[in-house]
């Protein structure tokens, strides 16, 4: 019986210290996962609100950047011919940028250029002085602003920044990039989850959110007083301002309608100050989702091993937990260093000195480059760096980074296709111990150097023109006074004389001139279009009529049945296509076809074309000639570059540039594409215009037409 006994009580003590064992193992791993659970998101919320930051802080530098522009700051002198350029300038920043508009303001408030200036609802001549960015701004700070657009009505982030013109001390006015809010939601709330994420005021409104049910709602509820003051400053339009249901239980947990616990992280936005990224986390998501494996898993320990080795539990836990600690400790100071360099938006690389291998690098480097990593953990600077040859070895340039300590050089970086693209490299040489490592960061620049060339022919473009306009009018005036002369001349003459012939000759030789001079004209001025709203279906069927004739050249006309109207200047339009019909002609001597497409095309913030988002009209034509050299397409467009011999034969070299003036004060855009015994082809964007074509696009969509008939 006392045998008995102590068995039954060794079996319920082993019971017991099982049971107890399995239980506290259980409690202290859930305990253990819902502590690391809160941790890691409050470090996604933290990760999320530094991305936030980096994101205000790079278009920050972008407004300081484009006040830096010296024809920026001549656009507040007054100046008209200043203002153009101005606002060709925040063309160029709003398409590269991909931001709503850029704008500029004199030191009243009144908006002087705008890169929406054609659009509806633009802000030209709006005075916006009792924004407070432009008060922040015209003191000569800097600022952020978030708020619903006095205009349009949408959300948004302005970025202002003082200008100051030449020899001033105070600001002349200040520059303006607006950007959509909901740019920064589609890539900031593309999380998994376990709850919502928002952008909310020092009052907790909320600006922006990964909940759309959620915006303009209150978290917190507020009091009269509160709304009411909401409601003056205007910044978040003109409400109502609805409770979203929460109420505060303690500085970390939050309470909803329906009673459900929320633990809350609130992070404060270091570049907007009194403005939070709030990560409100569900407890019993949280709390099913850790609990759910862990009851699961201690209920088959204690029904497998209850009798046997309850005190053995106790024992191997302790020594686990030392185990696990240690681990978990160890991955997450790894986790934290990769989380680090992995959200660089550049390519970071940890380099040997010796021998040039890569000994580790973060995501970006893979994807920029096209390689996965188990390929690139293999491989060494020079398989990517293509400036390495000659005396310009990677022991040299080890050896300059030694005595100069740190280094940022621009070169260009090969990609697995064999492409290359530039880069601005960061290099510098750290120590650790008794060992050396060169840490390099890339920057991929192509954006940059594309707005660099852009410019450079923007600005090159308009000072040739204005030579070329001097140059024709002189010109036109001496050809009046020849023609004169000449025609007095012919009325001392009879016809069939041989002085009369030569007299008539050289008339003829004045109309080529006359032309001459007029597309000298036309390129310096751009015409100054006169628009109208017009359908460009009967525009290219008569340039086709007239301009394509040859024994052995056929053509296509492709136009879309419900073409978009265009407001164009007809006739300078019409001259764009002549000349780019003239060259397909001359790309075809032994004859061939020319095919021209018009349809309806928009553009958005995805599309990779150098374009304001909106409706535009796409005109192709392609013909199926030669083609042009590939180092020469970025030229064609340059005045007097020409692929074939310049005489009055065969062209002055100003066809393409007339082309490329006239599509540009169109706010167009015009592009090539060629390939050698493959043909070219030219593409012309122009905006669409709103309202109902005043001609009819009454045309085949495949009409082909041979040149005999035309």
């Amino acid at each position: 019986m006392n045998l008995r006994i102590s068995i039954i009580v060794l079996v319920a003590l082993s019971f017991l210290s099982t049971s107890t064992g399995s239980y506290i193992y259980y409690s202290t791993l859930r305990d253990n996962a819902l502590e690391a659970a809160h941790h890691e998101a409050d470090k996604l919320a933290v990760d999320t609100a530094h991305e936030v930051d980096h994101k205000l802080s790079e278009y920050h530098k972008s407004a300081k950047a484009l006040a830096g522009v010296a024809e920026i700051q001549n656009g507040l002198t007054g100046d008209i011919n200043a203002l153009e350029i101005s606002n060709t300038i925040l063309d160029h920043f709003q398409s590269a940028l991909s931001v709503n508009v850029c704008y500029l303001m004199n030191k009243d408030g009144d908006t002087i250029a705008s890169s929406n200036r054609n659009s509806p609802d633009n802000f030209l001549g709006k005075n916006y002085s009792f924004r407070p960015y432009f008060k922040t701004a015209i003191q000569g700070t800097p600022s952020i602003y978030m708020a619903v657009g006095v205009t349009s009505g949408k959300r948004g982030i302005y970025f202002s920044h003082p200008v100051y013109v030449k020899n001033q001390d105070e600001p002349s006015g200040i520059v303006v990039i607006k950007s959509d809010i909901t740019d920064i939601e589609s890539w900031l709330f593309k999380k998994n989850l376990d709850g919502f994420m928002v952008i909310a005021n020092p009052q907790g409104v909320v600006f922006a959110s990964s909940r759309k049910d959620l915006l303009y709602h209150t978290l917190w509820k507020l009091n009269e007083s509160e709304l009411a003051q909401i409601n003056k400053s205007k910044q978040l339009g003109s409400g109502p301002w609805k409770w979203s249901g929460f109420s505060v239980k303690d500085a970390h947990h939050v309470i909803d309608r329906s009673g459900h616990e929320h633990h809350i992280h609130k992070i404060g936005l270091k570049k907007y100050p009194e403005w939070n990224l709030i990560f409100v986390h569900d407890h019993y998501k949280v709390f099913n989702k850790v609990t759910g494996p862990l009851l699961k898993s201690a209920g088959q320990i204690i029904f497998s091993i209850c009798m046997f080795i309850g005190l053995s539990v106790i024992i191997l836990f302790r020594l686990a937990r030392k185990d696990i600690l240690k681990r978990e400790l160890a991955e997450s100071n790894l986790r934290q260093f990769k989380d680090l360099i992995n959200q660089s938006n550049d390519a970071l690389f940890l380099i040997s000195p010796f021998t040039g291998d890569f000994l580790d690098f973060n995501d970006n480097a893979c994807m920029f480059l096209g390689y996965s990593r188990d390929e690139f953990v293999k491989m060494k600077i020079s398989d990517i760096e293509s400036s390495f040859s000659g005396d310009n070895t990677w022991e040299n340039q080890v050896e300059e980074i030694d005595i100069e300590g740190s280094m940022i050089i621009e070169s260009r970086h090969k990609k697995k296709d064999g492409s290359t693209f530039p880069v601005e490299v960061n290099i510098k040489i750290v120590t650790e111990g008794n060992k050396k490592y060169i840490v390099a960061v890339a920057r991929d620049i192509t954006e940059r150097k594309r707005m660099e060339e852009e410019l450079l022919k923007s600005r090159k473009l308009k000072s040739i023109g204005i030579l070329a306009g001097g140059i024709a009018h002189d010109f036109n005036n001496l050809m009046q006074s020849i023609l004169g002369n000449i025609s007095f001349a012919k009325i001392l003459t009879k016809p069939g004389d041989k002085i009369y012939d030569l007299l008539d000759n050289a008339e003829a030789a004045y109309d080529q001139v006359s032309a001459l001079t007029t597309q000298l004209l036309t390129f310096s001025k751009g015409g100054n279009p006169v628009r109208k709203i017009a359908s460009l279906g009967k525009l290219l069927q008569n340039a086709a009529n007239l301009n394509i004739r040859g024994l052995f050249i056929n053509s296509k006309l492709i136009i879309s049945p419900n073409l978009w109207p265009v407001i164009i200047d007809k006739e300078q339009i019409n001259l764009a296509v002549r000349n780019i019909l003239e060259n397909a002609k001359e790309a075809l001597p032994s004859g061939g076809t020319i095919i021209i497409a018009a349809d309806n095309l928009s553009v958005d913030t995805k599309a990779k074309i150098a374009l304001p988002e909106g409706d535009y009209v796409k005109i192709s034509i392609k013909d199926n000639g030669k083609g042009i050299e590939s180092n020469q397409t970025s030229s064609i467009f340059d005045p007097y570059f020409s692929t074939k011999e310049m005489d009055r034969e065969k062209g002055t070299g100003l066809g393409l540039a007339v082309c490329y003036s006239i599509i540009k004060k169109h706010n167009g855009l015009i592009t090539v594409e060629s390939q050698i015994n493959t043909g070219t082809t030219f593409h012309i964007y122009l905006p669409a215009a709103n309202g109902t074509p005043i001609e009819d696009n009454r045309h085949s969509k495949h009409d082909s037409v041979n040149s005999n008939s035309w």
